[in-house]
């Protein structure tokens, strides 16, 4: 009880200070979640792993496992941080007419605005009457019988598609335990071929799209808030998103 206390406590000193904790988080579904966990005001926990980020509410958490603590930032260190030139381009240069949307279905699936807006990119370009030769069709790609299987009525309705194609995604996550890589694999080619492989299928295509999503990511998740870096004595460079 002490321990998760003190989990808790740090977690809570590492979100006002501007770094997160490298721990795990396991939820009441029985899945869970490693990377970089940083707690927010109102119990919620986000959960950055090496290719994207997921959010979840408290009330889906079951517990906390925090591998390392940090102290706060002292003067000296929170002094030495460093705006990266270019992190905060004007918001319009990165705005869509589905932001909106974006952070709607994104909020209700509990994943990071930007990874979901990294899908669209590398789907359609942000085009909702896109349609591949291979028949999906709208924002976020989405196959008819995916779609059914969802409730969509209209595939080419801006809302209805990134509700949807949201709340797939969110089905692979928990599918491959919180894995983004491999969601996006099976986002990308299926769920049947990441099961295969047992791995991200080896697929050049599949490979590219990935690389491409994450990109995407990273480019909209600097432009949500300051990308600071500190170098230290022997060159070690870390990042951090501070809001």
């Amino acid at each position: 009880m002490k321990i998760l206390f003190l989990a808790l406590l740090s977690l809570t000193m590492a979100s006002s200070a501007a770094f997160a904790l490298q721990g795990k988080l396991i939820l009441k579904s029985g899945h869970s979640f490693k990377g970089d966990i940083t707690k927010y005001s109102d119990g919620s926990y986000l959960v950055c792993g090496r290719s994207g980020a997921v959010k979840f509410e408290k009330s889906e958490i079951s517990r906390v496992i925090v591998y390392s603590s940090k102290d706060p930032l002292s003067e000296s260190f929170a002094s030495s941080l460093k705006v990266t030139p270019g992190a905060r381009p004007a918001a319009s240069s990165s705005a869509t007419p589905y932001d909106n949307t974006i952070h709607k279905a994104a909020k209700k699936n509990n994943i990071d605005p930007a990874l979901v807006k990294a899908i669209i990119k590398a789907e359609s370009n942000f085009n909702p009457l896109d349609r591949s030769a291979k028949g999906a069709c709208g924002l976020m790609q989405l196959m008819p019988q995916t779609a059914r299987l969802l409730g969509v009525k209209n595939i080419y309705s801006p809302e209805e598609n990134i509700l949807a194609g949201t709340r797939f995604f969110k089905d692979m996550l928990f599918r491959f335990n919180g894995n983004v890589d491999k969601a996006l694999a099976a986002y990308n080619a299926g769920p049947g071929a990441v099961d295969r492989y047992n791995s991200i299928p080896p697929y050049k295509e599949t490979k590219n799209y990935i690389k491409t999503v994450n990109k995407n990511f990273i480019k909209y998740k600097n432009r949500d808030g300051r990308i600071c870096s500190y170098t230290d004595a022997n060159g070690c460079t870390t990042i951090y998103n501070v809001k």
